[in-house]
């Protein structure tokens, strides 16, 4: 077989492996993932209302805050949703997932909720170089939904 002949049935031999992947010979059953997220309260139900001066409202603190990245229990730094069952296995539920790992998401929701508040001057993540005058630290250590209850729905706890 001279190289040319040999060069071209290579060159077939490859360009029907690679059209093969296309006929739906790699077909998966399984459902596809569904993403959950959460998101926090509306800027209208968080702004503190006007007030005049004197009448007794909590007034902007004019300061600057830091979230810190939460800090998470032991299986809970992962994007999938955690849950207790009956014989206090933690395991997750599958096909189900949060965007980011639980600390991320903590961290966005606590930063994003703040924010709206109107109570400080800025607000910034853990990863922002500008300096702040408070930090918070927030460590998520119950984050689950619980089945271990006999009977009826699960409780969720978010501590």
């Amino acid at each position: 077989m001279s190289r040319a002949r040999l060069a071209a049935c290579g060159v077939g031999v490859l360009c029907a492996a690679l059209t093969g992947g296309c006929g739906g010979v790699l077909r998966s059953t399984a459902r596809p993932e569904q993403v959950y997220y959460l998101r926090a309260p509306s800027t209208d139900s968080t702004q503190p209302s006007v007030s005049a001066p004197g009448d007794g409202s909590p007034r902007p603190l004019g300061a600057s805050l830091r979230v810190g990245h939460p800090l998470t229990g032991p299986g809970l730094d992962s994007s999938h949703i955690m849950l207790i069952q009956a014989d206090h296995r933690m395991n997750f539920f599958a096909g189900s997932r949060w965007p980011a790992p639980v600390a991320d998401l903590i961290e966005a929701l606590a930063v994003e909720t703040l924010r709206g508040s109107g109570d400080w001057s800025s607000v910034e993540d853990s990863t922002s170089p500008f300096p702040s005058d408070y930090l918070l630290q927030v460590a998520v250590r119950r984050f689950e939904a619980d089945y271990t209850t006999a009977g009826g729905a699960p409780e969720v706890h978010v501590m």
